[in-house]
């Protein structure tokens, strides 16, 4: 392939990528499934466009793949040759292969861009995140009125604003990036402003769970910037042993907070329920797991039911991520995805000044909603994962000691 042909396929690239980072937040705001169909155009793109140009970028970190095979392998024995959940069989394939997807990312070359500009995609990003921040201010002001107007449910008091929380999500986790780009290219106070809008807009939301990893990520900010080793350890050991340690607290969790339950929010009530009758599940099946999406599967013994208020029918997913994945994929399940998240975010650890701030506020923000929101291998929340991991990538071709001004 000739260099001219090189340079045009690579402006494709660097085109479809720009737009997709660009639109990803405000289509998310509007419509939550619009985020996985981007990260999967945007995949899609950087893969055909990679293969023709430097297809050695394509492979993933050996070690990391080596793990995701034996994940798969772990999986297609416990789902197939397990008869506890047969409707999970027909989930885990699809399930897993985005999960890939998001793996891929992370440990291969696959998002390297010749022809990337600095100065674009700062000013694009950051366009992007005004116009999201103004549309959801709107709508959270009105009671929806613009969605209820174009949906023709002017009069329809079931539209919850809640409706918009996986957007709001996805706001406070990519706010911190897009923040660092716009500060990297000298417009500080700029950054400050967005970031501060940002939380404001998320303290008018409904997303309880955003309004806190927000707070958190601000917190892992100033400490980042003060004990950046410290913090960095403090992360990886609390997200371990909690990882491990998850059934036993959750099945206790729900008996400490009974003094106190008539002041507790229903909704948090609610997890506490739906985190205990996971926890039970646990310790019955440890090792193996029930499989990919048993929570919809699975009943509420008669001996817990006149222990929960709230939690009276099967969930989709128990909103919490390491009792999900204990549930589903049991203790070597959990063992082998702590290996394969560890390595395919190792080069975490060697990231730099301000870019090392952005990364541990935006991780933080990631591993508290996945810890109280929403379900592990839900499509649209791994694309929101995508889209970060993609958009650090980028920001390190350009800034990686983290640092330097861009000019």
């Amino acid at each position: 392939m000739t260099n001219r042909i090189k340079d045009k396929v690579d402006a494709i690239k660097w085109l479809v990528l720009l737009l997709g980072l660009s639109v990803f937040l405000p289509a998310g705001l509007i419509a939550k499934q619009s985020m996985a169909v981007i990260f999967i155009i945007v995949i899609i793109t950087l893969f055909f466009c990679t293969l023709l140009t430097r297809p050695s970028d394509l492979s993933p970190d050996r070690k990391v793949l080596l793990l995701f095979l034996t994940l798969c392998v772990y999986i297609s024995f416990t789902h197939y040759l397990n008869d506890s959940c047969a409707p999970c069989v027909n989930k885990a394939l699809e399930k897993v292969l985005f999960f890939g997807l998001l793996i891929w990312i992370a440990s291969s070359r696959l998002t390297v861009m010749p022809s990337l500009k600095f100065d674009t995609l700062s000013t694009f990003l950051m366009i992007s995140v005004i116009l999201s921040v103004t549309y959801l201010a709107l709508e959270l002001v009105t009671d929806a009125y613009l969605y209820r107007t174009v949906t023709e449910r002017l009069l329809d008091n079931s539209v919850a604003l809640s409706r918009f929380n996986r957007g709001t999500s996805a706001l406070v986790i990519l706010i911190w990036p897009v923040a660092f780009l716009v500060f990297q290219r000298g417009l500080k106070i700029t950054a400050v402003f967005l970031l501060i809008s940002s939380f404001c807009i998320a303290t008018l939301g409904d997303s309880n769970s955003a309004k806190v990893s927000f707070v958190l990520a601000f917190i892992i900010a100033f400490l980042t910037l003060v004990f950046p080793r410290l913090t960095f350890n403090l992360i990886i050991i609390s997200v371990t042993i909690f990882f491990m340690l998850v059934p036993v607290i959750f099945l206790h969790l729900l008996e400490w907070f009974q003094p106190i339950a008539n002041r507790v929010p229903p909704s948090t009530l609610d997890r506490l329920e739906i985190w205990h009758r996971s926890a039970v599940a646990v310790i019955e099946e440890p090792l193996l797991g029930y499989g990919i999406g048993i929570s919809r599967h699975l009943p509420i013994p008669e001996d817990l039911s006149p222990l929960y208020k709230y939690f009276t029918v099967p969930t989709t997913h128990p909103h919490n991520a390491p009792i999900q994945i204990w549930l589903e994929l049991g203790l070597i399940g959990v063992v082998i995805m702590l290996l394969l998240i560890g390595f395919a975010s190792s080069p975490i650890r060697r990231t730099k000044g301000r870019l090392r701030v952005a990364v541990f506020a935006t991780g933080v923000s990631i591993i508290f909603t996945g810890f109280v929101s929403y379900g592990f291998w839900q499509e649209t929340w791994l694309s929101i994962i995508g889209m970060a991991v993609i958009l650090f990538k980028l920001i390190h071709q350009v800034a990686p000691e983290g640092n330097a001004q861009v000019d």
